[in-house]
């Protein structure tokens, strides 16, 4: 009694131990029962030979003898009338023997009928009707193969060659801009090429920025006119399927005028104005022109004749070029024509101003600026002095202009009232003009203030501007990047600091909606700002996909800093990334609590068991006298089957012999 309940207490510590069996396992010695090994004349037979669970090899037997296959494989089948019987290892040598008669009233040829295959392996399928199969197998009680029962195929499936298929598989198709799946970003009015395919469809419709029927496969050329989305469903027996593609459209950007260079002519003839226009954008533009005297060869191309109309004295007239592009935006420019009376005498004079004309030492990079009539452009030299001391700080010859600006030409260190003067020479005529500068001690010098902000929006999901945004590892983000001055400032300088999972798009940079070539990630120069200014900066950036993205959340910061000569502010904003849903935790055992799972629970566990046998609640010892019973009739008749076993090898070797 002692000792079954120490065996019963022992049971729950084996059981368990952090939720799992941690005693009691067996492993197969061999690969399966009936598998013989042979060493020279010996050989040895794998099976069950004691009271596990488990393959173990046989002794060694032979030693000397050996023996020979009765048939040819295993499993091989010989039939006679309605007997059969089967190729295997029956007994306890390495070779293959028929197993007895079976069937048919036993011995060799017994019953009166035969059997035979109706399929060819066991296994195989064949269609019984458009939804139902048949399996090859031995379904009865010969030794023969049959067909099975016919099993009907799941719901919209058919049978085809044994096999359950779908019968309309669901259309498939994949729509695709410039060969990408998008979203991309191209020029406004540029083209793009909308290419698809599908399967499974017998037809498309078209829908979003673009509509009609189109073929199952096939390209398309677009022009942009702004962010476009466009979609394509393909219909089949099996459904619709349906994809889109996103093409952003550039930014749209005014036109530059140019009305070219002032002119003069006399009265009564032509001259040729030398207008043109720039579009950042690389649109077509449209011309017209405007004038407050004379007539002109046409009002919409880039270059006309301006006609000069009479005069009785040399007069100035202006004309106006206005550039627009196709959504609008439009600049202008003017150009001045002198035209000159054929009897007048040519009277010229300058005015010479300076810009700033005063301020605090040291001024630096101060404009002359030297603006002259009654004359004409042609043939004009300027000459610039900084402080009358008879040395030209610069000379000009004949830039074709009746204004020109001389810009920071003249620096001042010191305090003090300054003269420049200008001379401006043609043929013969020479006419002149002095302005007076004046530059004060200098001031304390106090740092102006600026102020910074950062937002950053998603475009792919279209969010506005937030400091801070959610996204996928593959969307697209734009950062905006407000600089506004307090008071009035010189010169400020922006930096970008982009965290390492995002990349700048190239060509994305904008100042005040203009494109700036430079680098933010090295730094740009924003120069002077009025008090109360503002301006904005934008730039977009790439996710670099779900592989630069380990965890299921990512919060990435976007640092950028601004700085003057004597201060620097900074601002940040974050992405936070989303890419997968977190694992749920995974139990460690029956309440997931390691001290009662490991040894509350089994301790209450032994308790009770060892209540119930000393109670007598369980019989125990009733279900081992059975156990100790089956054992010895086991081990009897495995001791009987290897004795008969060696009995008839060495008949086989005496018949042999």
């Amino acid at each position: 009694m002692k000792k079954l309940i120490f065996i019963t207490a022992l049971i729950p510590l084996l059981v368990f131990s952090g939720g799992i069996f941690a005693q009691g396992t067996c492993w197969d010695e061999c690969a399966y029962a009936g598998q013989t090994e042979v060493s020279g004349s010996a050989y040895r037979t794998c099976g069950n030979y004691d009271s596990d669970a488990c393959l173990e090899w046989s002794a060694w037997q032979g030693g000397g003898d050996t023996c020979y296959d009765e048939c040819a494989y295993a499993g091989q089948v010989e039939v006679s009338g309605s007997a059969y019987r089967t190729c295997g290892n029956y007994d306890s040598d390495a070779c293959l023997e028929w197993s007895a008669w079976q069937g048919g009233g036993g011995g060799g040829g017994g019953g009166g009928d035969t059997c035979s295959n109706e399929c060819s392996a066991s296994g195989a399928r064949r269609c019984y009707s458009q939804t139902q199969y048949q399996t090859c197998g031995n379904y009865d009680s010969d030794a023969c193969l049959e067909w099975s029962s016919p099993v009907s195929c799941p719901s919209g499936q058919e049978c085809q060659n044994g096999q359950c298929v779908a019968i309309h598989p669901a259309p498939t198709v994949n729509l695709q801009a410039n060969g990408q799946e998008g979203p991309i970003t191209v020029s406004l009015f540029g083209n793009v090429t909308l290419s698809w395919t599908s399967q499974n469809a017998n037809s498309c419709q078209a829908s979003g920025d673009w509509s009609g029927s189109k073929s199952t496969s096939g390209s398309e050329t677009v022009s942009i006119l702004g962010d476009s989305v466009y979609s394509i469903s393909c219909t089949g027996l099996g459904g619709t399927g349906s994809d889109s593609v996103t093409v952003n459209a550039e930014t749209n950007l005014a036109p530059t005028a140019n009305a070219g260079p002032d002119k003069e002519v006399f009265e009564g003839q032509s001259v040729l104005l030398e207008g043109s226009g720039f579009d950042p954008n690389g649109d077509i533009l449209t011309f017209s022109w405007n004038c407050d005297g004379g007539t002109l060869s046409s009002h919409t191309i880039a270059q006309p004749h301006f006609n000069a109309p009479s005069v009785s004295a040399s007069t100035y007239f202006s004309c106006w070029l206005t550039v627009s592009d196709p959504l609008g935006l439009n600049d202008s420019d003017t150009t001045r024509i002198l035209v000159k009376n054929a009897t007048d005498t040519e009277q010229a004079s300058v005015t010479l101003t300076a810009v700033p004309p005063s301020g605090q030492a040291p001024l630096n990079d101060v404009d002359l600026v030297a603006a002259v009539s009654g004359i004409g452009a042609e043939g004009l030299d300027y000459h610039f002095d900084c402080t009358n001391d008879g040395t030209w700080d610069k000379s000009v010859f004949n830039p074709g202009v009746l204004t020109y600006t001389a810009e920071d030409l003249c620096d001042f260190e010191s305090s003090g009232n300054y003269t420049a003067r200008v001379e401006v020479w043609k043929d013969c005529l020479i006419a002149q003009d002095t302005t007076l500068i004046a530059v004060s001690c200098a001031a304390t010098p106090t740092c102006p203030d600026f102020n910074i902000v950062k937002k950053i929006r998603n475009l792919s999901n279209g969010t506005t501007y937030q400091t801070s945004v959610i996204a996928n590892p593959t969307e697209v983000m734009e950062i905006l990047i407000e600089v506004t001055a307090v008071s009035a400032i010189s010169d400020i300088s922006l930096k970008d600091f982009l965290p390492a999972e995002m990349v700048m798009r190239v060509g994305t940079l904008m100042v005040d909606g203009v494109a700036n070539s430079g680098n933010i990630l090295e730094g740009i120069n924003l120069g002077s700002f009025a008090a109360g200014q503002t301006k904005r900066i934008t730039f977009r950036a790439d996710l670099r996909g779900s592989s630069s993205f380990p965890q299921f959340t990512t919060t990435l910061t976007n640092k950028s800093e601004a700085s003057s000569t004597c201060d620097v502010k900074i601002a940040i904003a974050n992405v936070v990334v989303h890419k997968t849903v977190p694992p749920s935790s995974v139990p460690t055992g029956l309440t997931n609590n390691p001290f009662l799972d490991s040894f509350l629970l089994p301790l209450v566990f032994t308790a009770a068991i060892i209540w119930a046998a000393k109670t007598k609640l369980i019989g125990f010892e009733e279900w081992l006298d059975k156990r100790r019973t089956w054992w010895r009739n086991y081990h009897s008749k495995r001791k009987l089957d290897l004795t008969i076993s060696k009995i008839k090898i060495k008949e086989k070797l005496n018949r042999i012999l």
